[in-house]
């Protein structure tokens, strides 16, 4: 259940702008030559900013408030290495700390990162499901190549012979409508051959 939070503030002036544009906000984005002038420049309307531009008139409110599907699905781009702490709720004895060490996930960046693996306990893969994107610093490598090359490495360090592994795969959602428009896997990752173009040989494959 979404939960929203009551306010009665006055709308900001970028808001008050947003709300003025909201049309013409809309007009754009399902406007198919504008679609295909921004894929052509590298930019994915649905994965960049799909859902908020799906939800325009919503969003584009005078007194929009997210909701936690909002919250949720709002992404920050890692940049370098970021540590974060969180203390878990509960009695005197029963408190924990636990640390979180950020990075930026691509093989290339990987020498900057290394040493923060020392005394690490758990590593919390992600691997994104977009294998038709490259990275940003590389546009001739593709993402999921690298985030393949990237694991691979990752399990075989011997600093982290002790270390627990969880992988988790992101994006679904983005891999369902491009599979949905007909765009085909074995374009961008050959090594995908002739399996089934659907979500869920894409998700075993990987």
């Amino acid at each position: 259940m979404d939960r929203t939070i009551e306010t009665n503030k006055d709308p900001s002036p970028v808001t008050q702008v947003l709300a003025g544009c909201k049309n013409e906000i809309i007009a754009l984005f399902e406007d198919a030559f504008v679609r295909g002038a921004l894929e052509s420049l590298g930019f994915d309307p649905q994965d960049d900013s799909g859902f908020f531009l799906d939800d325009t008139a919503r969003i584009a409110a005078l007194h929009y408030v997210p909701r936690n599907r909002d919250i949720v699905r709002t992404r920050k781009r890692t940049a370098g290495v970021e540590e974060h702490r969180f203390v878990t709720e509960g009695g005197a004895s029963l408190v924990q700390e636990f640390y979180i060490t950020e990075v930026r996930g691509s093989s290339s960046q990987q020498s900057r990162w290394v040493p923060y693996l020392d005394d690490v306990q758990i590593i919390l893969f992600l691997a994104p499901l977009v294998f038709w994107q490259s990275l940003n610093e590389d546009p001739t490598v593709n993402r999921v190549q690298d985030s393949l090359e990237l694991w691979r490495e990752i399990v075989g360090n011997q600093l982290l012979a002790k270390t627990a592994f969880i992988l988790l795969f992101n994006k679904k959602d983005v891999l369902q409508k491009h599979i949905g428009a007909g765009v085909r896997v074995n374009r961008y990752v050959p090594s995908y051959g002739d399996r089934p173009n659907d979500v869920v040989s894409v998700t075993k494959c990987m």
